[in-house]
């Protein structure tokens, strides 16, 4: 992870704003896995969204991230959360992330960063959304 966070804040078109406490989270999907490690990064890009996700793929990429089996057990995994007030519903790539609402791993280290930022698409705030999640799995800040 601080490999990545290395990585993107060195880049030239983005600037890491803040991040959120480490999370250790149970999986998602596929549950018969170790448990994850979760973070949320708020960055200022020049990038365009879908030029900002082909720099999360390049990162994975560079740290041997494989993509073997869907929701199973992986060393890296950058998803783009949210892209300011942005709503992109194409066939490959959403914004906000298409599970966002469903997930607590990703709500609850958002709602540490941004409780009040309106989710495009949903008419709430993150942290109405973590109020409403049908997810029961535990989510613990990592000391």
């Amino acid at each position: 992870m601080e490999q990545a966070f290395r990585q993107l804040a060195g880049h030239k078109a983005c600037k890491v704003v803040r991040k959120s406490s480490i999370y250790e989270t149970e999986p998602w999907g596929l549950e018969d896995q170790p448990q994850y490690l979760n973070q949320v990064i708020e960055v200022q890009t020049s990038l365009a969204p879908r030029n900002l996700l082909m720099l999360c793929h390049q990162i994975e990429s560079d740290l041997n991230r494989q993509r073997q089996q869907a929701w199973g057990p992986r060393t890296l995994d950058i998803d783009i959360l949210l892209y300011a007030s942005v709503l992109i519903e194409d066939s490959d790539f959403h914004v906000p992330h298409k599970h966002l609402h469903e997930r607590r791993f990703a709500l609850v280290p958002l709602v540490e960063l941004a409780p009040d930022v309106m989710i495009p698409g949903k008419g709430m705030t993150a942290e109405q959304l973590l109020l409403q999640c049908p997810d029961t799995r535990h989510v613990q800040i990592l000391n």
